[in-house]
């Protein structure tokens, strides 16, 4: 909900030549991408909190009816589109477009790793290890969205 209402902000950030509109639309996809991470803090932590006493314990492998798998095959197939479709955002100037690369990457990585640690039956603790990872790499692409929209001071020449 938060990256897709970040996206709507962000292009109307990018397709608007009306300064007023643009800073506006900045600063909405600023709190939608703040609000996300928020969201996915709460969420990992709960999910930790929840699985007390399995920290140490094996993954059971992947079972294809498990709704974590499921939610994993089908983060995969959709976040393989949205970095496609993002691919460009690497090298772009406009930093809406950078964070939107950054935030598809690791919309990847967090599910494929989940999907190989359970393969491997690795302990629950790499797991929750990826999934913090994924948490503060969330925080640093809001941290770089926010920096680089920043108001440039203007030189005064003396």
């Amino acid at each position: 909900m938060g990256d897709s209402l970040f996206f709507a902000a962000g292009s109307i950030e990018a397709g608007s030549k009306n300064k007023k509109y643009t800073q506006r639309a900045r600063k909405y996809a600023k709190v939608f991408a703040g609000t996300a991470a928020v969201f996915s803090t709460i969420d990992t932590s709960l999910d930790i909190y929840n699985d007390h006493g399995t920290l140490f314990e094996s993954m059971k492998g992947i079972n294809l009816y498990s709704h974590q798998y499921e939610a994993a095959i089908g983060a995969l197939a959709i976040n393989s589109v949205v970095y496609f479709v993002n691919r460009k955002g690497r090298k772009s100037s406009n930093a809406s477009d950078k964070f939107a690369w950054r935030d598809s990457i690791k919309d990847s990585v967090i599910p494929a790793a989940v999907m190989v640690l359970g393969a491997t039956k690795a302990p629950h603790l790499a797991e929750y290890g990826f999934e913090f990872f994924g948490v503060g790499y969330g925080w640093y692409n809001v941290k770089k969205l926010f920096s680089s929209w920043k108001p440039k001071a203007k030189k005064i020449k003396v």
